[in-house]
């Protein structure tokens, strides 16, 4: 059965916020069951309760909101309902979730708790990158082999870390599943986890010692060094030799940054090497679609790898 919509007007107090939504649900044959701990104990409960929808269809959850949305509120809620729908009654379902606020609902909680297939796709992804807050270069190998398992079970997308054609199937998961899903707000998790995997594919494809690294120019997220030492490799061999080791505006900077240097010529350590930030480059990818962009990227990495 679909869940009601119902309007909250700004200045309505919570418990009139409630009865309203209560009345609309019932009229619909719906009862509305309080998370008595959630609503007595969260730094939000003065504005935001939740609810638990007695029905035989899927499990669903009610927010209800009278305040402009806080950081603060937004991240509380944010936290409980994707504890929530990773661990829902019965085990298996997929929880519904809506929102009954008297204001605009931020882009962030519509995209990770929407009805559709990129939203569960982005829950799933939080739980791993989480928002990219405190990633380290030692996260990125763990985020790449999260991505290849999203990307079979969400869309059917078969991604492997040492298929020479990975970063094609990575640009028809991001161009043909991510962008036409056109959700409110960019699914930042989802490609960061990618992004790991451009990274993990490349190190696969460069034959030439890499690792995941922090420094200035990869803020806010790690990047990759490629050594250029001509000792990296021994004639002969093709196989790589690998040492492992907010967002928004820096985003945006980052990947401006890495349109103009795909493939900056630097020195780690006084060893010549290759930066490239791939997270920032499939950022980029979902932004515009510009598949052939990253493939010429690609290939000038690979070229100067050499």
């Amino acid at each position: 059965m679909a869940l009601p919509e119902v309007e909250i007007e700004p200045g309505d107090t919570l418990q009139k916020a409630e009865e309203r939504v209560e009345r609309t649900f019932e009229a619909v044959g719906l009862e509305l069951v309080a998370f008595e701990s959630l609503n007595t104990s969260l730094p939000c409960s003065d504005v935001c309760h939740f609810f638990h929808v007695e029905s035989d269809d899927a499990p669903s959850v009610v927010v209800v909101c009278v305040e402009r949305w806080s950081e603060e509120t937004v991240i509380t809620v944010l936290n409980v309902l994707l504890e929530l729908r990773m661990d829902p009654e019965p085990p298996g379902s997929r929880l519904r979730v809506r929102f009954a606020s008297a204001y605009a609902v931020p882009d962030v909680l519509e995209l990770l708790f929407g009805d559709a297939l990129i939203s569960d796709l982005e829950c799933r992804a939080a739980l791993v990158a989480r928002f990219g807050h405190e990633l380290e270069p030692s996260d990125c190998t763990q985020f790449a082999a999260a991505a290849t398992q999203l990307g079979r079970s969400h869309f059917g997308v078969e991604i492997s870390i040492i298929d020479p054609q990975g970063v094609e199937r990575l640009i028809e998961l991001v161009c043909d599943h991510l962008r036409p899903a056109a959700p409110p707000g960019e699914p930042l998790n989802a490609l960061i986890v990618l992004g790991c995997l451009l990274g993990e594919l490349l190190r696969s494809a460069v034959g030439r010692p890499t690792r995941w690294a922090r420094n200035r120019q990869f803020d806010p997220w790690p990047g990759l060094l490629i050594s250029l030492a001509p000792e990296d490799v021994p004639a002969g061999e093709a196989s790589p030799v690998r040492s492992d080791d907010a967002a928004g505006a820096r985003a945006d900077e980052a990947a401006a940054e890495s349109r103009s240097h795909p493939g900056r010529v630097g020195r780690e350590s006084g060893a010549p090497s290759l930066t490239f930030h791939p997270i920032a480059h499939v950022i980029q990818l979902y932004r515009s679609g510009d598949r052939e962009g990253l493939r010429r990227v690609w290939r000038e990495i690979i070229e100067r790898s050499r």
